[in-house]
């Protein structure tokens, strides 16, 4: 036994009497620490009074946050209805169209968006279509713009309107949506949605009076619901919001009033004093137990919420403005590229890090929250890692208030959202290519029967014109009529890969030397450009097969000469080119395939491209022509061509000085080397 455990022992057997603090019977001490408690809470009852009702308005101003925060979101989730049939109407050609499918994407708006009660579609500041119609057909042609017309600044900015509250047909109040459509003539110009008021309040969860607050929503000073918080208590607690450019404001108070609010914690605190007096000595030991297991139980969660977090590309932050310093999570390295918790100035590497077209957009942003003008933010932007790659990012953000309502700190969370935006992206591109597969299909089979019969015909005059024996004019017109024949017979493959690209077709792929199929076009490609365009040939002899649909490589020369023709209104030179691209070639298109390349180049000297028109001119539906001399589906039609053969396509070009497309194809077969001496 060690001479510690012994003392130990020896001091426990001691009389008790003799190891007391104080004297008396455990019911005195007992009572004299009862007494003493009841007095210290008293004075301090005194003493925290104003504090206790500071910290309640506190506690108030607190709790009112995520209200607000919920309610913003709730209105602005609202407003992404309208933009989505902004979009939508881009998307119809004619008003027919429109008019006809409008019901239906407003049905099922109204089924899928809780609150939404009526759509309409406004022409010239009149109702034109609305959606339900029952209860509301005599509001077709009302005129909105007598009735509220400073909405129509608003609107020709872009951005949405609210308007509101308004009285529904139903009954209670509601709020009217108003997003401004392209112009488009014969189109109408505005969208609206009506909500109603009670289920914006449920989903932003805003409680009642039976949860001990009494609420108010003022929107540019008029009562939304909610009793008169500043008629039964001094100065209530506000929460201003900004949506849309309206004002809002959320207020509360306690239904008890401040002063029983803060008595009342001043009971609790007098019970939780004498409470804690009587079971200090019993509980001490256990702190210190209690205080190791939680640590280990803390560290086990964050250890847990890292491992989520990082498997959901996710991070949590939180950026002290006063102190510049900066709390996040382990995983916000992979989504940033870098420790804002370990950088001296993670401000400064933060924008340093987001991508130069968006860091206007996000400093404004940030800038705007720091200021005090704005709560919460929702954006999304591009981040540069150190090694070159580019991320994106949405970022979710809180601002946290003093009491005199200057923003204190921004916390929020991080998420990668590349691959959503790729997803949405190639989605894009899928309905386009749809569409151009119904338009290629519905045109192509009436197009082939037309096309049958001209190859007949010409057949049956090419055999009567061999009757006419040896003369001269016989044999112009045998030669005439088979050009005819060869080009008409150019134009059925033509609809055979309109058929394969409509998928009503089958494409054959087979062996093709590209200098040979350029040479075969040459005579119908010099009449299809106008005289003004000096056009040059050069296909090299002896290059390898590229395996390739032949009405496909004959689709994509022609619609990269019809693109180069149309770029030259006034004249110039195009000139189309073959070559073959060694595998070492530093010039080789980024994801192209290995080894050497069968390259065509078209290029011309017109007007050239600016660098957002090129990133987007293989878009289906993208053009840059005047209404009725352009589909945007040439380019669209090469891209998907090429990347059918496995190949790829580029584009390089400057603003007045022409264009060059180059179109890289793999050899059928590799050639054979010679074995070095």
């Amino acid at each position: 036994m060690s001479e510690a455990t012994a003392s130990a022992r020896v001091r426990a057997s001691e009389p008790a009497r003799e190891r007391r603090l104080l004297p008396g019977r455990a019911w005195q001490v007992a009572v004299l620490f009862g007494l003493l408690a009841l007095a210290v809470s008293a004075i301090a009852d005194l003493w925290q009074s104003p504090r206790r009702e500071a910290a309640a308005r506190a506690d108030v101003r607190e709790r009112l946050v995520p209200y607000g925060a919920s309610l913003r979101a709730a209105v602005v989730r609202r407003l992404g209805l309208l933009t989505g049939f902004r979009s939508f109407a881009e998307s119809r050609r004619t008003r027919a169209d429109l008019d006809e499918e409008f019901t239906a994407f407003a049905l099922g708006t109204l089924a899928g968006a809780e609150g939404v009660r009526v759509m309409q579609l406004v022409e010239d500041d009149r109702i034109v279509a609305i959606v339900p119609l029952e209860l509301r057909a005599t509001m077709l042609g009302f005129d909105l713009g007598a009735t509220d017309p400073g909405n129509a600044s608003q609107l020709r900015t872009g951005r949405p309107v609210v308007t509101g509250p308004i009285e529904l047909r139903e009954g209670g109040l509601g709020l009217l949506l108003r997003q401004q459509l392209p112009a488009r003539p014969g189109f109408p110009d505005v969208v609206t949605i009506i909500l109603d008021v009670p289920t914006l309040v449920r989903e932003a969860r805003i409680p009642d009076g039976r949860s001990g607050l009494r609420m108010e929503l003022l929107r540019n000073g008029t009562t939304w619901f909610g009793g008169d918080p500043r008629g039964t208590t001094v100065r209530p607690e506000t929460l201003s919001l900004f949506i849309e450019n309206n004002r809002w404001q959320l207020l509360a108070s306690p239904v008890v009033g401040w002063a029983a609010l803060a008595r009342g914690r001043a009971a609790q605190f007098r019970l939780a004093a004498a409470f804690v007096v009587a079971l200090a000595t019993m509980v001490g030991f256990l702190v210190g137990q209690r205080e190791e297991r939680l640590e280990r139980e803390l560290e086990a969660s964050g250890t847990r919420l890292d491992l989520v977090l990082r498997a959901g590309r996710m991070a949590i932050w939180e950026w002290d403005l006063r102190s510049n310093r900066v709390h996040c999570s382990a995983s916000i390295v992979g989504l940033l590229g870098f420790d804002p918790s370990t950088t001296p100035h993670p401000d400064r590497a933060f924008f340093s890090a987001v991508h130069p077209d968006d860091r206007e957009m996000v400093t404004r942003t940030l800038e705007a929250t720091r200021a005090g003008q704005r709560v919460s933010n929702v954006l999304e932007c591009r981040v540069v890692h150190p090694d070159g790659t580019t991320r994106w990012i949405l970022a979710i953000s809180e601002a946290q208030r003093d009491e005199t309502g200057t923003p204190v700190s921004i916390a929020g969370v991080l998420s990668d959202a590349t691959e959503r935006r790729e997803l949405e992206e190639q989605l894009r591109h899928s309905q386009r290519l749809e569409s151009i597969g119904k338009l290629a299909g519905g045109i192509s089979h009436d197009f082939n029967n037309l096309l049958t019969a001209m190859i007949g015909f010409t057949e049956l005059a090419v055999d009567q014109a061999g009757r006419l024996g040896d003369d001269p004019r016989a044999a112009s017109i045998r030669a005439d009529l088979g050009q005819v024949l060869s080009t008409a017979n150019r134009a059925a493959t033509l609809t055979g890969q309109l058929l394969a690209f409509s998928r009503r077709g089958v494409t054959r792929p087979e062996p093709l030397d590209v200098g040979a199929v350029v040479r075969d076009l040459e005579p119908m490609l010099r009449r299809l450009i106008s005289a003004e365009i000096t056009l040059t040939v050069t296909a090299d002899a002896g290059l390898p097969r590229i395996m390739m649909d032949s009405g496909q490589l004959t689709q994509v020369i022609l619609n990269l000469v019809v693109n180069g023709r149309d770029a030259m209104p006034a004249g110039g030179e195009l000139v189309i080119r073959t070559s073959l691209v060694a595998a070492e070639d530093q010039e080789r298109p980024v994801g192209a395939p290995d080894g050497e390349l069968v390259c065509l180049m078209v290029s011309d000297t017109g007007v050239g491209m600016s660098e957002e028109v090129r990133a987007r001119v293989f878009e289906p539906y993208f053009t840059t022509k005047e209404m009725g001399r352009g589909t945007g589906l040439g380019l669209a039609v090469v891209y998907g061509a090429v990347h059918h053969a496995r190949g790829a396509v580029t584009v390089s070009s400057e603003e007045g000085k022409g264009s060059v497309f180059r179109v890289y194809l793999s050899p059928h077969e590799p050639r054979d080397r010679p074995s070095p001496a």
